[in-house]
């Protein structure tokens, strides 16, 4: 919410909303994987090797319900992604978040993943936002967030927190 208009977000919901999920889940090369409690699913995370196939993987997208936030569920999630990604072999991953996502983007850098400052315009819906692109090397994922830390960490986050709503879940 604040990051795209309610009408945007309104657009996932209803009979189309299965049939995208079914269209992701069917995917040839992508892995989704979910965190449930007894109440049902309470979060996913999806990622595939790229086209390029160089030992490169891409985190499509993960999200965890905001009433399951800061319980290790996000963690967890991403740990096992990346878990898996090392054993199909990809050394290192990316993802794109939206700029002004400052809860996603605080979450990723918390997990090691590097800022490259390389940005982008999606679109989808009619309606246009700026993703941001971060990195990670697999094989230091096993050493966690903070000891990955890039130099020029703090200031890609800085760039976009003067004017950036503390909002979301989406990665």
């Amino acid at each position: 919410r604040d990051i795209l208009s309610d009408q945007f977000l309104e657009g996932f919901g209803g009979p189309q909303l299965e049939e995208n999920w079914k269209e992701i889940i069917n995917r040839r090369n992508r892995i989704n994987l979910v965190a449930t409690l007894p109440e049902g699913v309470i979060g996913f995370i999806g990622f595939q090797d790229t086209p390029n196939f160089q030992k490169e993987g891409e985190i499509i997208g993960i999200y965890v319900h905001p009433d399951f936030w800061r319980r290790g569920a996000g963690k967890a999630l991403m740990n096992a992604a990346l878990g898996r990604m090392k054993e199909l072999g990809i050394e290192s991953v990316y993802l794109w978040t939206m700029s002004d996502n400052i809860v996603s983007r605080n979450f990723y850098e918390r997990e090691g993943f590097l800022c490259t400052e390389t940005t982008r315009i999606s679109e989808r819906q009619g309606e246009s936002f700026e993703e941001i692109k971060y990195t990670k090397r697999i094989k230091e994922a096993e050493q966690g967030g903070a000891a990955n830390a890039h130099p020029r960490h703090a200031s890609c986050l800085s760039l976009r927190s003067g004017t950036s709503r503390a909002t979301g879940g989406r990665g």
